[in-house]
C-alpha cells in the first residue's frame, strides 16, 4: 500500500517544510484487534525503514485506532487536521465504515490494509483496500479444509449481529 501512496503523492507541492511526505496510519494498537494492529505496525515499520533511504523521505505519523469506531474517528480527524497526504487504516471493517467517509469528504486517499467487508471500496473515490473480500477468501478456505480432511460434510459459520462487518457479509 505504501508504494502506491508514495507514487500518488510524490510531488514537491505535497511535501512538508522539511521536504518529507507526511503519511498517516491509524491501526489497532490496543483493544481486541491489537493482534492485527501489531502485525500492521511491524509492516509499517519495515516499509518506513525501506523508504527512509529514498528522496523524498516518508514521514509516518502513527495513531492508535483502538478497536472501536470512536477511537479511530478521533485519530483520522487528528491526522487529516495535520494535513497528511494519505491514510493507511483502519484495522477493522467496522471502523472503516465509520472513518472512510471522513477521509473521502476531505479528499484524503485512504487504503485499508485489512478491511474485507462488502461495500468498503464503494464508500467513495478516495477509498481503497488491499485485502481480498471475505466472499473471495471464504471459498478458498473451505477448499483448503477439504483438501486437509475430505470427509468434512458440514461447516458452521459464526458471526455477530451487531457490527457492520458481519452484517455486510450475511446479507
Amino acid at each position: 500500500a505504501l508504494p502506491a501512496l508514495l507514487s500518488a503523492c510524490n510531488s514537491s507541492a505535497n511535501r512538508n517544510a522539511s521536504g518529507e511526505l507526511p503519511i498517516g496510519a491509524v491501526i489497532a494498537l490496543t483493544g481486541n484487534a491489537s493482534v492485527i494492529g501489531q502485525d500492521q505496525r511491524l509492516g509499517l515499520e519495515l516499509a518506513q525503514k525501506h523508504f527512509s533511504a529514498t528522496n523524498p523521505k516518508l514521514q509516518l505519523r502513527l495513531e492508535d485506532g483502538g478497536s472501536d469506531e470512536g477511537t479511530a474517528t478521533n485519530a483520522f480527524r487528528k491526522l487529516i487536521g495535520e494535513q497528511v497526504l494519505a491514510l493507511i487504516g483502519p484495522s477493522l471493517s467496522q471502523q472503516a465504515f465509520a472513518v472512510d467517509p471522513i477521509a473521502d469528504r476531505a479528499g484524503v486517499p485512504v487504503i485499508g490494509p485489512s478491511n474485507t467487508a462488502k461495500g468498503i471500496p464503494e464508500i467513495g473515490p478516495f477509498v481503497a483496500r488491499v485485502s481480498a473480500p471475505v466472499a473471495q477468501v471464504a471459498p478458498l478456505s473451505i477448499a483448503a479444509a477439504l483438501r486437509l480432511n475430505p470427509t468434512i460434510k458440514r461447516a458452521a459459520v459464526f458471526y455477530a449481529h451487531d457490527d457492520a462487518y458481519s452484517s455486510s457479509e450475511s446479507k
